[in-house]
Formats: structure tokens, C-alpha cells, sequence
């Protein structure tokens, strides 16, 4: 899918005469065909044309690749593409839903399935959307404003992080922390960064074996612990998702004043 502004200049470069072939290369076209078709057969570009600024990284972005990191997923075909997430927050859905839309300029679609466990759908029609997060290289985060690290670092513990606290009541044997899961070690020890790079520390990574959402394999667990990490955490990346703020409030209010 291009860019409506790359559709036009096909136009202005042939009206400068052009060849077609060179509109192509000059556009990074790989098929000249396609600028025939747009200025000799005056077709246009299938679907809709993607937001002229899909590339720059933007908070927006950052959150969309840190979802699709966890629980988000990315289907290719050879001309097909979509960007999806199926949850049981429609909270989290509907952030998901709005970051798609705002970031790509196109209607994304929202499902509800009904039945014994409700499940929230959001997909995103768009091989040339999909191609590029596809092909996004994360690790060039590292790098990022603040607010892109924080975003990202958002969507991820959306879709694979949570908050553990028990025995609030009862300070002595209280266990209170923020976790999240992956079974890619490089990607989690990006996130470890990501996150001490926001001045908050992680308490630890272990790794498990036979349980949770990985039962034939091992998994990594980031846990980030301590009052003053967790308020950290809070304001500096936060969750979309109602349930697991209110979850950390109540963690973070079991602290004795």
C-alpha cells in the first residue's frame, strides 16, 4: 500500500518527463508497472492510502510495537497483511484499536465474540503496514525520546505483564511486584533496559520451566519490585488496561505510611 504523496509525485515526476521506469526507481517502486498503471491506465493504488507519516517514530508507534511484541500478531501473505490482537480487555483492545488508527489513517476493525469468555478482536487491513512493523528493527529504540521508550515499554506490559501483590494485610510477608514474560531472552533483556534507561531498576530476571503459557519450554520473568520502582513505574509507563492500574494502586497503598 503507498503513500498518497507517493502516488502524486508518480504524476509530477512524469509531467518533469520522467520515464516511467525512472519514476519507479526514483520512488523505490520495484514494479515500473505500477506507475504505468497510475499514469497511463489511471488506476489507483489498492485500498486506502496509509498516513504520509507511518514511518516517523512516535510515541503512537512505540506503543503499537510494544503490543505487537506480546500479544499482538502480524500476518503476511503475498497480498495480504494484518495487524491484529484478540483479548479479554476490551480496554485494552479499544487503546490498541485507536493507537492502529491514529498511526495509519485507516479504519481498523473491532469484534466482540461472545460466549463463556469474551474476547475482544481489532484488525488492521494493510500489507504495506504490515510490512513495516514487520520489518521494524526494535532494538533502534534503544535510542529513542523518553516518551517512544515509555510507550513501547506500555504496550508490552499490556499484552505480557501484570502485578503481583499478596498478603497486603500483613507487611512482614507481603510480596509485591510488577512482572512480565517472554520466552525471547534477547527481547527481555532489551525491555530490562529500556526500563533501567527510564531510572527504574529491575529487581531480577529468572526464568521458568514447564508453566504458565509456555508448558513444553522455558520462559523469562522481569520483575521490577520496591515502593519506590513501582511508583516509578507508574508514572513513567503505566498500563492502558483499568484492572491492572487498580491492581497497583492497591499495592501501592499497602505500604505503611
Amino acid at each position: 500500500m503507498y503513500t498518497k504523496e507517493i502516488y502524486e509525485q508518480a504524476f509530477v515526476l512524469r509531467k518533469k518527463g520522467f520515464s516511467i521506469r525512472r519514476v519507479a526507481r526514483h520512488l523505490k517502486i520495484p514494479a515500473y508497472s505500477t506507475i504505468r498503471d497510475w499514469t497511463i491506465l489511471g488506476k489507483t493504488p489498492r485500498g486506502k492510502f496509509l498516513n504520509s507519516e507511518f514511518k516517523k517514530i512516535t510515541p503512537g508507534l512505540g506503543y503499537i510495537l510494544g503490543v505487537v511484541e506480546g500479544d499482538g500478531y502480524i500476518t503476511l501473505r503475498r497480498t495480504k497483511g494484518n495487524i491484529g490482537l484478540e483479548v479479554n480487555d476490551r480496554d485494552f483492545a479499544l487503546c490498541f484499536k485507536d493507537k492502529l488508527e491514529k498511526w495509519s489513517g485507516l479504519k481498523v476493525k473491532f469484534k466482540i465474540t461472545e460466549g463463556q469468555n469474551t474476547r475482544f478482536i481489532v484488525t488492521l487491513h494493510s500489507l504495506r503496514a504490515a510490512q513495516y512493523l514487520k520489518s521494524f528493527d526494535i532494538y533502534c529504540l534503544t535510542n529513542a525520546e523518553e516518551n517512544i521508550k515509555s510507550m513501547f515499554l506500555r504496550g508490552f506490559f499490556d499484552a505480557e505483564g501484570g502485578v503481583s501483590g499478596s498478603n497486603l494485610k500483613t507487611p512482614r510477608i507481603a510480596t509485591r511486584f510488577i512482572a512480565v514474560f517472554n520466552s525471547d531472552k534477547k527481547l527481555i533483556l532489551f525491555v530490562k533496559n529500556l526500563i533501567e534507561s527510564l531510572n527504574i531498576k529491575v529487581q531480577n530476571i529468572d526464568i521458568k520451566i514447564g508453566s504458565g503459557f509456555n508448558k513444553n519450554g522455558i520462559y523469562y520473568r522481569l520483575r521490577i519490585g520496591s515502593k519506590e520502582n513501582l511508583i516509578k513505574f507508574k508514572q513513567r509507563i503505566g498500563f492502558s488496561i483499568e484492572r491492572k492500574n487498580k491492581k497497583l494502586d492497591e499495592v501501592l497503598n499497602s505500604y505503611q505510611k
